[in-house]
């Protein structure tokens, strides 16, 4: 397989030896791809769910390990998170100075800028008897001005360094996103313990309409996994939006499966009834696979660690009594977040680095927490939630911020940007076939730069459904086609419109491990959506059309982007610089020093 793209992240530290295998590549391949079938196959089948539905990350007992103590359904997902947006953007960044940073790229209002701060040290809670992480997080602020851009830190025990972590690129643009509204039930969302504690109620909502509702009785829904790190909280509101197979509903598969929330803004309203903090915060939590490159693993190699966003909570919103909308930002600095810990011989909750699992959310995400619980002194009440909305960062090479251009559909058509404008489907964000189609309508992609293709999701019209269809890659510029899998597309799922679509994505062994392989070996320049038929007569739809793969140069906001990073080295006294190398210039942070502090027993020594 080729190499990766110098923009693509490096793999994570982490707090024990990398898996015996090439991990460099097939770890990012996995974020930027998708999950796949337990036949190996993966292929989509109908009902958005492929074929079997793939793991992705209950390997290690995550079901019984992972989650149920304290009758922890999936467990996982208690971290909190709250934020109210305060820092979006990368607002702190010193206002937008490099903060001694020397630009290297000119006086150019189009230089890259970057302010690079203070860093935080390790070690943190880890699950007992492993090594305690040990070292530090860097974390500073980047303007790429939208130019593809990669960073790194120099270190060493001496001003001249002499170390450097991998590259890591920054993120592709803010432009994927994701809408709920829970017109007609729950639709896969739940709260507290199994998820019973989330109801529907059919109107009172912002707009008179259907809202949901979590109730909290003050008497159950303790989740304790955490307890040396977070603490006890209850499971406010989530949903299984990566390759996590194994909870009580289907995934999401937002971004393919490995959804990138670097910086993702959040967005829903709210509403407190009767309800009572007893001193507690509402922030929100992930929890995602430290090794995402793989399907199964052994029991001792399973992680899911488990954040925190506790640098903006969300509690005010709720006591008015009113619903309030409530927005906020999930950046990449680790001021604002709050490792949930592994609370002691937990394997599965061992801890992994902030920015790595933040970039590939493929397990569950909980855009509500109720956290820092009291077990003599529990909140009461319930909260209300309607309107969620996510948006976060595109992956999709489809897209023309990643190189991706249409260069054949049908005439007479309607808006062919509507198909890879970020959008599952809804009003003003579905693509209609001309009047009367006749098998085959396609719809032809070039790719700017070769792609080894991982994984595609096609979105169904909630209007003009399709039926079937078949996705092909070319590696010649069109002169053959091979054919990478296909199926019928769900004109609708008890779930609602977020999962009308069909996926594909396969897996292959690598030293015994099942890991995310590639649906074409050799690089392809061309993807074919073809529609073989369609739910009714007049027209043929589709909502989005996604691929994700390895090779495009993307394109990054205008706009400040937080960052952070952990630098895995023994206690004492390091040196490190922050540089920043893009498209059209570079940029360097300033000679810092930190001092990593030696073991004791309260950190693990």
């Amino acid at each position: 397989m080729p190499s990766p793209s110098p923009f693509l992240p490096a793999v994570p530290s982490t707090s024990t030896p990398p898996l015996p295998r090439s991990a460099l590549l097939l770890l990012w391949t996995a974020l930027l791809a998708c999950d796949g079938g337990k036949d190996g196959d993966g292929d989509g089948g109908d009902g958005g769910s492929p074929d079997g539905g793939a793991d992705g990350g209950l390997t290690d007992g995550g079901g019984s390990d992972g989650g149920t103590t304290d009758g922890g359904g999936s467990d996982g997902g208690t971290t909190d998170g709250g934020a109210d947006g305060g820092t979006t953007d990368g607002g702190t960044t010193d206002g937008g100075t490099t903060d001694g940073g020397t630009t290297d790229g000119g006086t150019s209002s189009d230089a890259p800028e970057l302010a690079a701060g203070e860093a935080e040290t390790l070690p943190v809670p880890t699950a007992t008897g492993l090594p305690p992480v040990t070292g530090f997080t860097v974390n500073a602020d980047v303007q790429p001005h939208g130019q593809p851009c990669a960073w790194r830190v120099d270190y060493g025990t001496t001003e001249a360094l002499g170390s450097s972590t991998e590259d890591r690129a920054l993120p592709p643009r803010l432009d994927a996103w994701f809408r709920e509204t829970w017109s007609e039930d729950t639709n896969g969302w739940r709260s507290g313990i199994y998820g019973a504690q989330l109801s529907h109620v059919s109107e009172g909502g912002p707009d008179g309409g259907p809202f949901v509702r979590y109730t909290d009785d003050g008497t159950r829904g303790n989740d304790t996994n955490h307890l040396d790190g977070i603490g006890i909280i209850h499971l406010g509101l989530y949903g299984y939006i990566g390759t996590y197979d194994d909870g009580p509903d289907d995934p999401l598969y937002l971004g393919g499966g490995f959804p990138d929330l670097r910086g993702a803004r959040f967005s829903m309203d709210l509403r407190g009834v009767d309800w009572e903090p007893h001193g507690t915060e509402i922030g929100t939590w992930i929890q995602a696979y430290r090794d995402p490159s793989v399907v199964e693993v052994v029991p001792e190699d399973s992680r899911y660690p488990n954040w925190a966003f506790t640098g903006s909570p969300l509690t005010d919103h709720l006591s008015s009594g009113e619903w309030e909308r409530a927005e906020w930002t999930l950046d990449s600095r680790t001021q604002d977040w709050t490792f949930a810990g592994a609370n002691g011989g937990r394997l599965l909750y061992d801890y992994g680095e902030l920015e790595a699992l933040l970039s590939a959310v493929n397990v569950n995400l909980f855009p509500i927490q109720i956290l820092y619980v009291d077990l003599y002194d529990q909140p009461r009440g319930a909260i209300d939630y309607d309107n969620l909305e996510i948006r976060f960062r595109q992956h999709s090479v489809l897209a023309t911020s990643n190189g991706g251009r249409l260069v054949e559909a049908p005439s007479g058509g309607t808006d062919t940007t509507t198909l890879t404008d970020g959008w599952r489907n809804g009003p003003d964000h579905e693509w209609a076939s001309p009047a009367s189609p006749t098998a085959p309508v396609e719809l032809v992609y070039a790719f700017e730069d070769p792609i080894t293709l991982y994984s595609f999701t096609i979105h169904n019209s909630t209007t003009w459904p399709s039926d079937r269809v078949r996705v092909l890659v070319s590696p010649d510029s069109g002169k053959t086609w091979e054919q990478v899998g296909g199926g019928a597309v769900p004109p609708v799922h008890p779930n609602g419109a977020n999962y009308l679509f069909l996926r594909k994505a396969k897996y292959t062994k690598v030293e015994g491990v099942n890991t995310w392989s590639p649906l074409y070996d050799d690089p392809v320049d061309m993807l074919k959506v073809s529609i073989e038929s369609g739910h009714q007569a007049e027209y043929w739809g589709l909502g989005e059309i996604e691929a994700f793969g390895l090779g495009a140069v993307q394109e990054t906001e205008d706009d400040w982007v937080a960052v952070s990073r952990d630098v895995l080295v023994e206690p004492g006294t390091w040196h490190y610089q922050v540089q920043l190398t893009c498209r059209d210039g570079s940029a360097s942070g300033p000679l810092q020093t930190v001092e990593v502090p030696a073991l004791t027993s309260a950190t693990g020594g």
